[in-house]
């Protein structure tokens, strides 16, 4: 496994290439500073950790190039999505926002349980743009600076997945009208598809080889199921995924990509079909964790899917 050092210079050469950073005049230093910074931030949970901000970036820089989102989309707007793909999930302490709310945290009342963890990190990035030895962005102009403001909240904000039947809905309805009457020179068609792209970054690892998707899989049921521990501690409700006793480890896995990512990134791929191709991955992923197991070679029962617990 890389470093944390060396995924930082990773992620700075992402930001070069895919990320326009020299071509729209970030200030290179702070810029890495930045970035160092914020994965100090990145706590050791077993899924929201720094390795998963690296991969929503890596995913991020790599929808940038295909050609229709590379033909359409101006570098400032790309610069500013790498950044929002560095600093989704900054300092998140390995449960969700209704564990905030449950607990009445602090940052439950400030931010009035709405989003509670995705304002949070979105404060911790703006402040440490803040800082002046941080201050990559003083060297960008006017317009780039303003544009980074509002897409740094539209786009970390979009990541919260309490609204993302919603976005799904409006999504359809935008792209079922692309290209005949919407283009990317609307201005809320493009933010939507922006948004839609944080959003598929950031579950993007339900598109990888299957072996690394379930690595993946299996660290986020982890985070579930250690919240749900502290549910029943506590006597709240335990949240659907988080009873290690009742889920499935393969099943909840389809059931995402089946009712959360097949259609986003089918969605995306109607935009740009460069993307089709994570399509099939997620389709060849729900089949492989919905196969039975080989039949054993000896002759004797195959063994149990796995459980939850296995």
């Amino acid at each position: 496994m890389r470093s944390r050092e060396a995924l930082v210079s990773h992620i700075l050469r992402l930001l070069e290439r895919e990320g326009s950073a020299k071509q729209i005049g970030a200030d290179p230093a702070k810029l890495a500073r930045f970035v160092d910074r914020c994965s100090q931030l990145y706590h050791d949970n077993p899924y929201h950790n720094w390795h998963h901000a690296v991969d929503v970036t890596h995913t991020m820089a790599w929808m940038l190039t295909r050609p229709v989102l590379r033909a359409h989309i101006p570098p400032a707007d790309a610069f500013w999505m790498m950044v929002a793909a560095i600093a989704h999930d900054l300092d998140h302490p390995g449960h969700n926002n209704q564990w905030e709310i449950n607990i009445h945290s602090p940052r439950a009342s400030k931010y009035n349980n709405l989003a509670v963890l995705e304002h949070h990190s979105l404060d911790l990035a703006l402040n440490l743009m803040a800082q002046p030895e941080m201050a990559f962005a003083a060297t960008l102009s006017a317009a780039d600076r303003a544009r980074g403001q509002v897409l740094l909240s539209d786009l970390i904000l979009a990541t919260d997945f309490a609204i993302h039947t919603g976005f799904l809905a409006t999504f359809a309805a935008a792209v079922n009208h692309y290209p005949a009457r919407l283009s990317f020179s609307d201005p809320e068609f493009e933010l939507l598809v922006l948004k839609a792209l944080i959003k598929a970054a950031d579950i993007a690892n339900t598109t990888k080889p299957f072996a690394q998707a379930k690595v993946w899989g299996l660290r986020v049921m982890q985070e579930f199921w250690a919240q749900g521990r502290l549910e029943k501690a506590q006597a709240f409700p335990v949240g659907p995924l988080n009873d290690e006793e009742r889920v499935d480890l393969n099943q909840a896995q389809a059931g995402f990509i089946r009712f959360a990512a097949m259609d986003l990134y089918g969605l995306l791929a109607k935009v740009e079909p460069g993307m089709s191709s994570m399509v099939k991955a997620l389709s060849d992923n729900v089949s492989l964790y919905q196969s039975p197991p080989a039949p054993a070679s000896s002759g004797q029962p195959s063994a149990a899917p796995r459980s939850a617990k296995s």
